[in-house]
């Protein structure tokens, strides 16, 4: 049953075109690496969109574009056991 409703939910959302969210009057630096990672990866047409983050603001941030690609978020401390 859940499947079904995502299913339908995502095919719902590619049909539709979100507009971009405003531009802030002053960006973070934050908000400026993750507008342009998303539209390097539109430009690129990436299949997914991986971002490294410590407290998942970094995926929150690209999510505000309404990618129509996954975003993964991976922990740096992740990261840092693995290596």
């Amino acid at each position: 049953m859940m499947a079904t409703i995502a299913v339908e939910a995502e095919t719902y959302q590619s049909d539709r075109h979100f507009p971009e969210p405003p531009q802030a009057v002053n960006p973070s630096h934050a908000q400026i690496i993750t507008e342009a990672a998303y539209h390097a990866g539109l430009s690129a047409s990436v299949k997914a969109l991986l971002a490294f983050t410590t407290s998942g603001n970094t995926a929150r941030l690209i999510a505000r574009f309404r990618p129509r690609v996954p975003i993964s978020a991976k922990p740096v401390a992740d990261l840092l056991e693995t290596a």
